[in-house]
């Protein structure tokens, strides 16, 4: 749980087998204000439940990153 800091990018990290992947106390829907990936090529992180979330993602260029967004749930929901 990220709670009440901005400006933050958090990339390379990986979240296995948690209840609660993650979760980001300071993400607003239409302002997101840390970011959870570093963009293609450099990568986001891993989740252990993202083909399970997402599984008609497909892989950019054999890169082992889907193309759907992982979409963390906020502390409100």
């Amino acid at each position: 749980m990220i709670w009440g800091v901005s400006n933050n990018t958090i990339y390379h990290n990986n979240f296995v087998n948690n209840t609660a992947q993650a979760q980001d106390a300071s993400v607003d829907s239409a302002n997101p204000i840390n970011v959870w990936d570093d963009g293609y090529p450099f990568g986001g992180n891993y989740w252990s439940d993202y083909l399970t979330r997402y599984p008609n993602t497909n892989e950019i260029n054999h890169a082992g990153i889907g193309d759907a967004t992982y979409v963390l749930k906020t502390w409100y929901n």
